[in-house]
Parts: C-alpha cells; structure tokens; sequence
C-alpha cells in the first residue's frame, strides 16, 4: 500500500501525481487516463494498520512511518542489522576494529552493553567516525540510528530478500 504515486509516474514516464519520500503526501483521489490502453489509474490515499501490519521497528524500515516521528530510532536498526548482518553494516560504512573499540571505550558504563547488541556497535562506531557527538564526547548513537534507517529506507544501504513463497532456500539473516 506504498507507492502507488510512485508507480502511477513511472507508467507515465513523467511526473503526472505529487509524491513525497514519507508515506501521506496523497491527500485525496485521483484519477488518470494512461494513453493508448484504454486504462483509468486511480491514486488514493493509503490506510495502513499498525497493529496488524508488524511491529513498529518494521513499520520504519518498511518507510510506513516517517523517520522524523520515530522516538526509538535503535530498535528498527537492530532489524535491519538482523536482516542484513552486522558485519555487512560495518563494511558498508567503512568501520574498522579500531574505530568500533574506541566507541565502545567513549561508551564508559554502557560499553559492556556492545557485546550483547551489534546494532549498538555500529550505531556508537558510526557516529564516532563521522564525529557527531552527545556531552563529554559520547557517540550520538540516535543520529547515527536515523543515518543508517534514512540509507535503509532510500536504497543507499541496499537489501533484498526474496517472496515468503518463493522457492529455493531462505537467505540466513
């Protein structure tokens, strides 16, 4: 129920229907002639049900719910570092052992907390490489969160996964 903007521009080839990268620029129904077949295309707004869609976490990463109203932005990033694998995410931003220990050592009480959680370690190895920091030199792991979910959601941290239904084995996460 996401996209159907987007799509009605593409079967177009031109930008015939306003979009927006966050669900809910649609606000009323519109109707379009697609030339030469005979076809009516309809963009409306969509409906989308949280409790019966996914978890919130899902919701974000799906890009269901805008990135900006997101109050725990770590817990959609631990389902994508599932999906994906963590190692993959350190790879993709360039990480080194060096950069992700000294992020744990600015951590200080919390750094225990990295070796349980390796969506954490990237997040505190993120933000110290690019240098966004909280008070006394702490990571800024939100930013560093909202950074990897805003690559997520736009393609620039690319993953695919095949149909539930599909035949073949099952990527691992």
């Amino acid at each position: 129920n996401v996209g159907k903007s987007s799509v009605i521009n593409a079967l177009f080839g031109a930008k015939k229907v306003s979009m927006s990268r966050t669900p809910g620029k649609t606000k009323h129904l519109q109707t379009l002639e697609l030339p030469g077949a005979d076809l009516t295309l309809c963009d409306c707004p969509g409906l989308v049900f949280p409790s019966a869609v996914a978890t919130k976490a899902h919701l974000a990463i799906n890009g269901t719910v805008p990135l900006v109203e997101l109050k725990d932005a770590v817990g959609p990033v631990r389902v994508v570092a599932e999906k994906m694998g963590a190692d993959r995410l350190i790879e993709h931003y360039g990480l080194n052992d060096e950069v992700l220990r000294a992020a744990e050592a600015r951590l200080g009480d919390d750094a225990g907390a990295l070796a349980a959680d390796p969506a954490r370690r990237v997040l505190a190895g993120l933000a110290l490489s690019l240098k966004h920091f909280l008070r006394a030199g702490v990571p800024d792991e939100t930013w560093a969160a909202r950074r990897v979910l805003r690559d997520f959601c736009t393609g620039a941290l690319l993953h695919c996964e095949p149909p539930l239904d599909a035949p073949g084995p099952r990527p691992s996460a």
